[in-house]
């Protein structure tokens, strides 16, 4: 499921990216939801929310360390933990997504912008959504971890940590009274 969620990502962002520079480019705003939501063209040579701006290089560079790190760690996930698994799919469709833009044309093509009266969110695009999406389900997917092993910890003492006091009995020397020391 990594790889195909991350394929269909990359692939479904590309063509997002060809249809926005196709009609888009040099047009004026289209309004989807007037007042909230349009299609805009926009080139973006920073990171997200256009943080770094005109670093196209590091940003190429760390985002193809992070396809990395992320094919990497994918690999060092257990495959039942399907709702991690899926989020980093996402990530890497989004980062791939963003880097294939920097290596054809040295920005990031955006083009989803989202508004109410003077407050505007950075334009987007499809691969940034996706990794938003990631993180947020990346995140659920921890806490569900974390709930989990709790439940299990408290249904069991022996999935306890061993470096935390779980066990209320005494140890050998607390029993020893100071007198005895």
């Amino acid at each position: 499921m990594f790889y195909i969620l991350a394929v269909v990502i990359l692939v479904s962002d590309q063509i997002a990216k060809i249809l926005a520079v196709a009609f888009l480019k040099d047009a004026p705003p289209v309004p989807l939801i007037p007042g909230l939501f349009n299609l805009y063209y926009q080139e973006n040579t920073g990171g997200a929310f256009s943080v770094l701006e005109s670093h196209t290089l590091f940003l190429t560079v760390f985002s193809a360390a992070a396809a990395i790190g992320i094919i990497y760690w994918h690999r060092t996930l257990p495959r039942h933990e399907r709702l991690a698994q899926a989020a980093l799919g996402l990530i890497l469709g989004g980062a791939t997504g963003n880097l294939v833009d920097r290596f054809r044309f040295g920005y990031v093509v955006d083009f989803f912008h989202a508004y109410w009266r003077d407050y505007h969110w950075p334009v987007f695009n499809l691969a940034d959504s996706a990794i938003c999406v990631g993180v947020a389900l990346f995140l659920v997917a921890g806490l569900r971890q974390a709930k989990t092993e709790s439940s299990l910890t408290q249904a069991d003492p022996k999935h306890a940590d061993p470096s935390s006091k779980t066990d209320k009995r005494p140890l050998a020397q607390d029993s020893i009274k100071p007198a005895d020391r």
